[in-house]
Parts: C-alpha cells; structure tokens; sequence
C-alpha cells in the first residue's frame, strides 16, 4: 500500500487517483474464487465493492500507518 499511496499522491502528473487504482487493483487483490454459478450482476457488484476496499484503504493508509506506529 506504500507504493500505491506514492503513486495516488503523484495523480495531477500520472492520472491516477485513488479510485482509479481501486478500479484497477481492487479485483486483482480481493477477488473470490471464481463460481461459474455467478451471475454477471454479482460479478460486477463484487467489482464494485473491492474497488471501494481498495480506494478507501489508500484514503486513510496515511493515518493507519501513523496509528500503527504508535
């Protein structure tokens, strides 16, 4: 998450926000097993949620970072 913060915090030079790395790395590090009983909906709706995780993870890194070595 290091890194990811770095490069949220360099978004006005490289456009990447930390949404936009939420949209791209969310499923990549929180997907769940594939069923092929899932629908598209829910595929998509878990989408959603680990872009959310993600994003709001790289929101608040900082101030975890901070409480943990305290």
């Amino acid at each position: 998450l290091t890194l990811l913060d770095a490069v949220a915090a360099n978004s006005e030079v490289n456009r990447m926000t930390r949404q936009s790395l939420g949209t791209i790395l969310g499923l990549a590090l929180l997907r769940k097993p594939v069923d092929p009983a899932d629908t598209a909906e829910s595929v998509l709706r878990d989408a959603k949620k680990a872009s959310v995780a993600v994003s709001t993870l790289l929101e608040y890194f900082s101030q975890l970072s901070e409480a943990l070595e305290d």
